[in-house]
């Protein structure tokens, strides 16, 4: 296997050098690909993946939040809004009120 990769590589460099370079490569593109080369692949970090998309996901989160907000201060209220209001806080405040029965 090993042979097979290197004469490929071979096969490779021959054809490259056999192709001379164009006048619109950009001058010290062949240094910045070699050092990139040298480089070699940046580390995979699963943790850093993970905060960004979190990130990203708590700013979209954000984002619609506010937008429903100014959508919901621009509209006007209407006839039943105060009626819709006491409905939500009778709502919400019959778990406190029935929680003698739950201990």
């Amino acid at each position: 296997m090993d042979r097979q990769v290197e004469a490929l590589r071979q096969r490779l460099m021959r054809a490259a050098r056999a192709c001379p370079p164009s006048a619109s490569v950009p001058p010290g593109f062949e240094a910045r690909v070699v050092a990139a080369l040298r480089q070699g692949a940046p580390s995979v970090d699963p943790i850093r993946g993970w905060i960004q998309g979190l990130m990203r996901a708590a700013w979209a989160c954000a984002g619609l939040s506010l937008l429903l907000t100014l959508w919901l201060w621009m509209v006007p209220m209407g006839e039943g809004a105060g009626e819709a209001a006491a409905d939500l806080e009778s709502t919400l405040l019959a778990a406190v009120e029935d929680s003698e029965w739950t201990w």
